[in-house]
Formats: structure tokens, C-alpha cells, sequence
């Protein structure tokens, strides 16, 4: 029985596998069997592969049966089930405070960054928190005019971050791969590391939303009465701060291009059968979690893009939702 060290020195079969996964824009599951019939290649490990500054990254790991989930797959069902439960929670605040553009203008300028960050050699992580952070500091600083149409800040903050997106993007001399599974998602690639810092995102936002539930509530009921119980504008900033860190982790999940959806599809199914906004913070939570999990077990086993099933899932969710909502209400 060949060792996975023995698999990991086999470079040349594991690169010519790796290459197969690179061509792909998106990232999908890979059958060893289709791979063995496809290109000769006798081989019971999947091998992962992305590209990295100056050099190629592969992961080699044995694989048990056809349609069980390889050891690698644990980061990626941590990250569904973690992100999931953080962008349904955030995604009550977003619906509740009328303002669901502000999860793509966010979502768009946490891509921007991270492509800049991809082309100066800089985390993608790190970058798209600073996007992320300086779209919405952007947006509070516009929302604070009584007299700006939210709309119309929304509007022109998300214009701004996709035209830098796409120029980011334009100006890369180099492969692509990296930035395009930024746009679409690589949740097959997440590491240890990357979970837990999704997990101390997700902890965090659970202490902010208990130590701060009258607050948070007095917010959703009306901005300009909070402002005259406390300070409103921080509160709302700290939201805001919030709202960069959920769907920077969340970025590696389904990407830029549908991160919105992950956040809002949840939030609006919970409120159509919940009686309040508290009272649609762990159902939300909960369908965030059966949306990405569940988008990634069926991407798994269809072999289709992840990012792609969880939004066609998440959206599902919520007509299924609303036609609970209709046989609830009084006839």
C-alpha cells in the first residue's frame, strides 16, 4: 500500500493532477476514479492544489471510499457551519435596518481589497478586512447625512468597489486562479488556521449582539430615537465593523460575486415566521448553517461548484419560507 509520503514525492502525477484542478475557475470535488480514467493516472489520493506567490501548492491525502468526505474536507465543513451561523446572524441586522445593499457593497469592496492584497503580495485575508472595513466606515460616513438617499450611497459605494475589483484584476500580469476564487469562492482550501479565525469572528459577534441586545433593538426600531438614548453612531460604526469582519471570513465560502446572498437569504427567511428580530437571530443562524453546509454536501455530491449550491440552496430556503408564511396567516 502506497504511504502518502510516498504520494506526496510522486510530483509529476500529482502535478499533472494539480493542473486538472487549476484550469477550473471554481473549485469542485475531483474524483479520483474519473481522474485514473481521464488521464491513466493509478492513484488513491486526491491531490488540492492552488497557486501561491512563486510557487505551486499542493496537499496530498488518501481518500476512502467514492462518496465518503477526505480528512481535508473537516476545514471546509467547519468553515460552512461556523460562517454560515455568523452571516445568518449579521444578516437580522442587515434586513432589520432596511439596508440589504449593504451586505453587496461590503461584500465588493472586501473583494477589491483582497484582489489588491493578491497582486502586492499581501494576505487576500487581510486585505479584504481592510476593504471590507474602509467600504463600510465609507458608507457610515455617507448614512450620517439625514439628507443622502441610503440608495444612492449604496449605489455608488458598490459601483466604486466593483470598478476597483475589476481593475485589480486587470492589472495582474500573472495566472489568475487566485483572484477568480475570490470571486466565486475556495472553500476546499481553507486552512486550520482560517477556521479558527472564523470562529473567534463568529464568538465575537455573539458577545457584541448579547451585551448590546437593547441597543441593537433600539437601533432596528428607529435610528433617530436611539440617537437620543445613546451613542447611536457608535453602535452603528461597531455594526458596521462587524459586518467587514463576517463577510471578509465568509469571503472564502461562496466569494464576492454571491457572499450577499449567504447573509441576507437567511435573515429573510427567519423574519418571515419569526415575531421579532431577537426572536430570528437563531433561526437565521440555524439556516445560515444548513444553507452553506448543505449547498457543500450537495455541491460534493453532484460535483458542482460550492459557492453556486449554497446560493441556489439559500434561495430555495427562503421561497419555501414564504409559502409557510402563507399558510400561517389567518385566512
Amino acid at each position: 500500500m502506497e504511504t502518502s509520503g510516498d504520494a506526496a514525492r510522486d510530483l509529476p502525477k500529482a502535478e499533472k493532477a494539480a493542473t486538472l484542478l487549476l484550469e477550473a475557475a471554481d473549485a469542485v470535488f475531483v474524483d479520483p476514479d474519473e481522474l485514473a480514467e481521464k488521464d491513466h493516472i493509478d492513484f488513491t489520493y486526491h491531490t488540492i492544489a492552488k497557486l501561491e506567490p512563486g510557487r505551486l501548492w499542493l496537499e496530498v491525502w488518501e481518500t476512502g471510499s467514492k462518496k465518503s468526505i477526505g480528512p481535508i474536507s473537516v476545514p471546509a465543513a467547519a468553515t460552512a457551519v461556523l460562517g454560515g451561523a455568523a452571516a445568518g446572524l449579521l444578516g437580522v441586522y442587515i434586513i432589520g435596518l432596511r439596508m440589504p445593499f449593504l451586505a453587496v457593497c461590503t461584500a465588493h469592496a472586501a473583494l477589491a481589497g483582497a484582489v489588491f492584497g493578491e497582486l502586492l503580495g499581501v494576505s487576500h485575508t487581510l486585505a479584504a478586512f481592510v476593504g471590507a472595513l474602509l467600504g463600510a466606515l465609507l458608507l457610515g460616513g455617507l448614512l450620517s447625512n439625514r439628507q443622502l438617499d441610503v440608495n444612492a450611497a449604496l449605489g455608488t459605494l458598490f459601483s466604486l468597489a466593483m470598478g476597483l475589483a475589476l481593475l485589480g484584476m486587470g492589472l495582474s500580469t500573472g495566472p489568475k486562479t487566485a483572484m477568480l476564487s475570490l470571486l466565486w469562492g475556495s472553500i476546499l482550501f481553507v486552512t486550520p488556521a482560517q477556521v479558527g479565525l472564523i470562529a473567534v469572528v463568529g464568538l465575537a459577534l455573539l458577545i457584541f449582539i448579547i451585551v448590546l441586545e437593547k441597543e441593537l433593538a433600539a437601533l432596528l426600531f428607529s435610528r433617530q430615537l436611539a440617537a437620543q438614548l445613546f451613542p447611536e453612531s457608535l453602535v452603528f460604526g461597531a455594526l458596521l465593523l462587524f459586518s467587514a469582519g463576517v463577510i471578509t471570513i465568509n469571503l472564502e465560502i461562496v466569494g464576492g460575486q454571491l457572499l450577499h446572498s449567504l447573509v441576507c437569504n437567511p435573515a429573510v427567511a427567519a423574519l418571515r415566521v419569526a415575531r421579532s428580530c431577537q426572536g430570528a437571530l437563531l433561526p437565521a443562524a440555524l439556516l445560515g448553517v444548513i444553507s452553506a453546509l448543505g449547498g457543500l454536501l450537495l455541491a460534493y455530491r453532484l460535483d458542482l461548484p460550492v459557492g453556486a449550491c449554497i446560493v441556489i440552496l439559500s434561495s430555495l430556503i427562503v421561497g419555501l419560507f414564504l409559502c409557510i408564511e402563507r399558510t400561517m396567516k389567518p385566512a
